[in-house]
């Protein structure tokens, strides 16, 4: 039986994870498998952002050396280009942290008691332990056996 607030994923006949809230404390399968979904969708994500930036990026040597020529006739010109490159590169840094956690967020990978993200830092102490590394919450049903 389909959930109706599942999207279904097109790689695998099980619904997606995406975008549904998770009952805590999981199962570490679960967990797992939220992880893994949240994974794949980030290498996609990342090398398509990588394509478009750095073809942005080899465009602007073009761009630069037309500037160049025009730097006699309008010399507000490279002034305005280089505060537009910068501000393009910090917009970029602060636009990809946003959607990466809020990629992580759709996954229901956020502890639900402190609100910290379960990402590649803090879902090994989640797994290890089964508690979340910052509060100490109970995140997982079976705890995972003493090493």
């Amino acid at each position: 039986m389909n959930h109706p607030n599942r999207k279904f994923d097109v790689d695998h006949a099980t619904p997606s994870t995406r975008h549904t809230k998770p009952d805590w404390p999981l199962a570490l399968a679960e967990l797992i498998r939220r992880r893994d979904e949240h994974l794949k969708l980030e290498r996609r994500v990342s090398i398509i952002w990588n394509l478009c930036f750095f073809t942005i990026l080899i465009s602007n040597v073009f761009f630069a050396g037309h500037i160049d020529r025009l730097k006699p006739s309008r010399p507000w010109i490279p002034v305005a280009y280089l505060i537009g490159f910068f501000a393009f590169l910090i917009l970029n840094l602060v636009f990809v942290i946003r959607s990466l956690r809020n990629r992580t967020r759709s996954f229901g990978l956020q502890c639900p008691s402190c609100g910290i993200l379960l990402d590649r830092r803090a879902l090994p102490i989640v797994v290890a332990t089964g508690n979340c590394g910052a509060c100490g919450a109970k995140l997982l049903q079976d705890q995972p056996p003493p090493r």
